[in-house]
């Protein structure tokens, strides 16, 4: 989680044409990233996080509302697209949420996903998510079952993206 929040042009993403967190990212995202308006550690492992998974600059103790919550989903559901964008890869809508997902959570796609996007292999990418379930070398259920709920929505609209 320690670089979701790396900073890509903002520039870049409005000079592209670049596609946009649909409804099915979005809810799978809160789904995972449940609302708390005041400052935890999601895992023994982890960094202090606020709203809807928001880490940059939080600090244990640290309160927010509803409205500020909101504020940081997008700003780090932009920084997500950015990631997933850049690639410049034809993807379906479900295979660009579940990719945000991942970098939402992640914030990265590792070399492995980005690999085989960039081949045109989405089966191997979509294989590739499922190793994002460790934290400081432990599978996590929690890590697992987001996985494996992103494999299933990069498939949901099949592997022919136009």
């Amino acid at each position: 989680m320690d670089n979701r929040n790396q900073k890509f042009s903002v520039r870049w993403l409005i000079m592209s044409k670049s596609m946009r967190l649909g409804s099915r990212g979005s809810d799978l995202i809160k789904s995972y990233e449940t609302l708390s308006l005041h400052a935890y550690l999601p895992t023994p492992n982890d960094v202090p996080t606020i709203g809807w998974g928001h880490t940059n600059g939080v600090k244990i103790g640290q309160e927010i509302d509803a409205i500020k919550a909101e504020q940081f989903f997008r700003s780090d559901v932009l920084v997500a697209e950015q990631i997933v964008n850049h690639l410049q890869v034809p993807l379906t809508q479900a295979m660009y949420d579940a990719l945000v997902s991942l970098a939402f959570n992640c914030g990265t796609l590792g070399e492995s996903i980005t690999g085989a996007l960039k081949g045109r292999d989405y089966y191997m990418a979509c294989q590739h998510m499922f190793l994002w379930r460790k934290q400081v070398k432990q599978d996590l259920l929690g890590l697992a079952r987001r996985r494996a709920r992103e494999m299933f929505l990069f498939l949901e609209d099949g592997v022919n993206p136009k």
